[in-house]
């Protein structure tokens, strides 16, 4: 049976990234937007912040954890804040 159009945030596991608190919180949300944007994919991105909050990433920014991506993201935030 054929498939309809993939429904990105039904079908792909969501990453989840954690902003650490001894990092500056813009600086790093500015830094990863450019990250996500150059892996762009199907899976949805959830951003929790220091103070608590978790934001998700707009559709357009939706990752594929293939290639570096994992990488970059650990790069920026430690292995351990990086969940895929």
């Amino acid at each position: 049976a054929a498939r309809g159009p993939e429904r990105s945030d039904a079908q792909a596991a969501p990453v989840k990234l954690r902003i650490p608190a001894e990092k500056d919180a813009a600086d790093c949300l500015a830094r990863l937007k450019r990250i996500l944007e150059d892996y762009p994919g199907s899976h949805p991105v959830y951003i929790y912040m220091p103070d608590g909050r978790r934001m998700r990433s707009d559709a357009s920014l939706s990752v594929s954890v293939d290639g570096s991506f994992p990488a970059e993201a650990a790069a920026l935030l430690g292995a351990e804040n990086v969940k895929i």
